[in-house]
C-alpha cells in the first residue's frame, strides 16, 4: 500500500510533498487536480463557518483557563486556536475526503467539541446529501485519561459541556450523536444503517478499540467506501488491519499522517 511523502525543508522537499500529496489524492479520491484545489479553496473560504467556531470558543472559554487546561488563556487561546485549525493539512483532508467521495452515510467515533464533526457536516452540506451519525463518551478530566495500552488521551471536556456543543445549529438536522463507548454503540448502529461510505475513527486510540472499530466497520462498507482513522502511528492497529485486507483495499499512511483505506470488493 503506498504511503504518502513528508514534507521537506528546502524549497524541493517542499515540491517533492506537494507531488506525494497529490499523487496519493489522486489516486485514493479518484478526483482530478482542478477539483481537489477547488475544494482546497472551498474550504480555506469558509468563512461563515469559521468565523461562526472562533465566535462560539471566544465566547465560551474568555478568562476561563480551567476550561482550556493548565496554561490556556481564555479566547485569546481560541483565536490562536481556531486560525491553526482552519488550514491545518487533517482537517483539509478529511474535508476533501468527504466532498470527493460523496458519502450518504458517514459514522464518526470520537466527538469532543464537535470540530471534525462541524467539518464533515458543512462537506456535507456543499455535497447536497448525506448524513452523519457520531458515537462519543466525553472525558470530563482536564488531565485526560489513560487508555488501556496505557497512553494518555488528553482530549477532554469541561462538564458544562456537551459533545459536539460547538457544531452550528444549522447543521445539525443532518446529525444523529448517540453517547457511550463505541465497543456498547457502534455495532448497533451499522447493523441499523447498513451499508456506509466513510467510517472516521477518532475515538479512543487503543490497540484493543481502534481493532475492534476497524473489524466492525469494514463490513459495512460498500464496495468504494472509506476507512479513515486518525492518530494511526500509536500502535500496530491500523497497519495490521491493512495487512488483513490488503487483497480487497487500497490505500496506507495519508500526507496528514491518517490512515486510509479504500475498500475495493465486498469480499
Amino acid at each position: 500500500m503506498p504511503a504518502s511523502s513528508g514534507l521537506g525543508t528546502s524549497s524541493s522537499g517542499r515540491l517533492s510533498g506537494y507531488l506525494g500529496r497529490a499523487k496519493f489524492y489522486a489516486s485514493m479520491l479518484g478526483v482530478d487536480r482542478a477539483r481537489r484545489a477547488g475544494f482546497a479553496r472551498e474550504f480555506s473560504r469558509s468563512s461563515r463557518l469559521f468565523r461562526g467556531l472562533r465566535t462560539r470558543l471566544g465566547d465560551a472559554y474568555r478568562g476561563d483557563a480551567a476550561g482550556l487546561g493548565a496554561g490556556l488563556r481564555g479566547a485569546s487561546f481560541a483565536e490562536r486556536l481556531l486560525t491553526l485549525w482552519g488550514p491545518s493539512l487533517a482537517n483539509q483532508e478529511l474535508y476533501l475526503l468527504v466532498r470527493s467521495a460523496r458519502p450518504p452515510v458517514v459514522v464518526e467515533t470520537g466527538v469532543a467539541s464537535g470540530i471534525s464533526s462541524t467539518i464533515i457536516l458543512e462537506a456535507l452540506r456543499r455535497n447536497g446529501a448525506g448524513r452523519l451519525y457520531s458515537i462519543d463518551l466525553p472525558s470530563r478530566g482536564s488531565e485526560g485519561y489513560l487508555n488501556s495500552d496505557g497512553q494518555r488521551e488528553g482530549v477532554f471536556l469541561a462538564a458544562e459541556r456537551a459533545p459536539g456543543w460547538l457544531v452550528p445549529e444549522e447543521l445539525r438536522s443532518n446529525w444523529e450523536l448517540l453517547l457511550g463507548r463505541s465497543q456498547e454503540q457502534l455495532l448497533p448502529l451499522l447493523e441499523r444503517l447498513g451499508e456506509v461510505g466513510l467510517f472516521f475513527h477518532d475515538s479512543e486510540h487503543s490497540t484493543d478499540t481502534m481493532r475492534f472499530e476497524f473489524e466492525s466497520a469494514w463490513p459495512h462498507l460498500f464496495a468504494g467506501g472509506f476507512l479513515y482513522a486518525d492518530d494511526v502511528t500509536w500502535n500496530s492497529a491500523f497497519a495490521t488491519f491493512a495487512a488483513g485486507v490488503a487483497p480487497h483495499a487500497s490505500g496506507g499512511i495519508t500526507p496528514a499522517r491518517r490512515g486510509l483505506l479504500r475498500r475495493r470488493s465486498p469480499a
